[in-house]
């Protein structure tokens, strides 16, 4: 089934392949470079899915995640991050509402794969798997996402 999907990444290579494997599974792309952008694509459409990536200037991925969840948005989220020895900050993005974390790099198959296990149980894949995961409050993610600054 094709889906509306909002990608949103500031890494233009990375956006630019994730756009062509979505579109030549036949899903209609938007994309957007900055978390800002996102929320104004988020106010213009309804999205079945929305991949976003983590580290992005003026308003990163879990700040845009957090935001979609706090508007009632159903849209389901697919969270991405990785590379250049950053810190992994893919369990706050769960923790804040992401349905299925990726650790980039992001191979096309699981990249498709993920699309289509939000859509159809936005619970399935690493949301299953993580459930003994202890509870993150709210003041350490506010403390894990000023350290990103």
């Amino acid at each position: 089934m094709h889906k509306l999907i909002l990608l949103v990444d500031d890494d233009l290579a990375s956006l630019a392949l994730a756009r062509q494997v979505l579109e030549r599974s036949g899903h209609l792309v938007i994309t957007a470079t900055t978390g800002l952008d996102a929320r104004r694509a988020l106010d213009a459409a309804k999205f079945d899915v929305v991949v976003t990536d983590i580290f992005m200037p003026d308003m990163d991925g879990l700040e845009l995640i957090r935001h979609i969840c706090n508007t009632g948005r159903s849209s389901p989220i697919i969270a991405m991050s990785g590379g250049s020895g950053a810190p992994n900050f893919l369990p706050v993005a769960e923790a804040l509402g992401a349905d299925l974390v990726l650790q980039k790099p992001v191979s096309p198959s699981a990249l498709l794969r993920a699309v289509d296990d939000v859509s159809v149980d936005p619970a399935k894949g690493l949301r299953r798997a993580s459930a003994a995961m202890s509870p993150v409050s709210e003041a350490s993610v506010t403390a894990r996402v000023v350290a990103l600054r």
